[in-house]
């Protein structure tokens, strides 16, 4: 017979990279199928809230736009909602810029404003969230 020992090892080598190749298949397969996770969007948001009118103005100063924020008539919300003291309130009222999408939403860009009236009045220290549902944060947060 001859020297085998050599034939050995290189079995062994191609064994070693075959298992490392179907562990990184297996991982690349687990890691793709996830689901991507929405990415908060940096904005900055002026609140200004109107006593003698009880309308609250929603200014987008800077940063990203919200798509999809609401629907094209602005009858409702849909990539933000808003809370007041930590509940959702019914909005009596909306008004803005209507820039539609071909899908019938408003996006919130820069430059726009919203006007919003509630169906309850807002009183001094209440405190106001406004909410990016795709990645469920927090973009603006104020007390009146």
């Amino acid at each position: 017979m001859g020297n085998n020992s050599g034939v050995s090892a290189v079995i062994g080598i191609l064994f070693t990279i075959g298992i490392l190749v179907s562990i990184s298949v297996f991982v690349y397969q687990i890691t793709n199928d996830l689901p991507e996770k929405e990415v908060m969007p940096v904005i900055k948001i002026d609140l200004e809230y109107d006593f003698d009118n009880d309308e609250l103005k929603i200014s987008h100063k800077s940063g990203d736009t919200i798509f999809n924020a609401l629907t094209t008539d602005i009858s409702d919300f849909k990539n933000i909602i808003i809370k007041v003291n930590g509940e959702l309130q019914s909005v009596g009222s909306k008004a803005g810029d209507e820039i539609s999408d071909i899908d019938g939403t408003v996006n919130f860009e820069l430059g726009n404003q919203m006007i919003i009236t509630f169906s309850t009045e807002l009183e001094v220290g209440d405190e106001i969230k406004i909410i990016h549902v795709p990645s469920k944060s927090i973009i603006h947060t104020e007390i009146i």
